[in-house]
Formats: C-alpha cells, sequence, structure tokens
C-alpha cells in the first residue's frame, strides 16, 4: 500500500519539481573539497525520455555498488539496463536465472553523476542507490 501511494505521489509530480530539491547522501566518492567541474550533475528528463528509452538496446555488465551492512564497502554486481529498468545480481548468470538482488526504474528515480570519480547515484526516494564504474579493464556497462 506504501508503495502503490508512494508511486502514485512520484507520478503526480512533475520531472522539473523533483529535479529542483533531490535528496542527497552525505557520502561522497571524494573527500577533497570540490570545484564546480568537479560537483554533482543531476540528470533530468529521464521520465521525459522514458519513450526514447524504451527504444534504446538494453546495455549490461558490472559496475560496483556500496553497501552499508554487513560488508561495508564496494561489491562488483552485474547490472542490466533494458526499457528504462535496471535489474542487478552477482554475475550475469544470476540476472539470466532470475536470481536479481534489485531493481530500479531509472524513469522514477533522481540521477546525479560525478563525471570526474565516475560515481552515479540513483535516488528513489526509498533508497539511494551508489554506482561507480568498474576499474578499467573490465566489462562495465559504461563502456
Amino acid at each position: 500500500e506504501k508503495q502503490q501511494r508512494s508511486m502514485s505521489d512520484e507520478k503526480s509530480l512533475g520531472a522539473s519539481q523533483k529535479m529542483l530539491s533531490p535528496s542527497r547522501s552525505t557520502s561522497n566518492c571524494s573527500s577533497k573539497q570540490e570545484s564546480r567541474q568537479d560537483s554533482w550533475e543531476v540528470v533530468e528528463g529521464l521520465r521525459t525520455s522514458m519513450n526514447y528509452a524504451q527504444e534504446m538496446q538494453a546495455q549490461e555488465g558490472y559496475l560496483l555498488k556500496k553497501r552499508k551492512w554487513p560488508l561495508k564497502g564496494w561489491h562488483k554486481r552485474y547490472f542490466f539496463l533494458d526499457k528504462g529498468i535496471l535489474k542487478y545480481a552477482k554475475t550475469q548468470a544470476d540476472i539470466e536465472k532470475g536470481k536479481l538482488h534489485g531493481c530500479i526504474d531509472v524513469g522514477l528515480s533522481v540521477m546525479s553523476v560525478k563525471k570526474s570519480t565516475k560515481c552515479i547515484d540513483l535516488d528513489t526516494e526509498e533508497h539511494i542507490y551508489h554506482l561507480k564504474v568498474y576499474p578499467k579493464g573490465n566489462r562495465t556497462i559504461c563502456q
């Protein structure tokens, strides 16, 4: 019931209203003082471009996902993005078996990107997902 109410509230908000006040976690990928060029950029128009996203080719690969508890730190996860839905699991085989760790509707999320550290935050209102591009030489979703 709470999720249905949240989703209907979400649909009633305009994309611009949501983009004006994204919630932000206190954790950063970098602890240094940041210049304007090095700051987080909110990606707008995710909801309004859903028709385009549904026509795009599926993307998949490894990203690092931050965990707080019980195994704090960055963990490698396999992500699969198709028609605006981002699914993730430990491996590609797990996704193929339907053994998912999670599923995120990107169109209903606020996405913030920090290009200098290759970090992505997805705020779904219920959770904030912290993602980072997997180190070079490995297959990632962003290649």
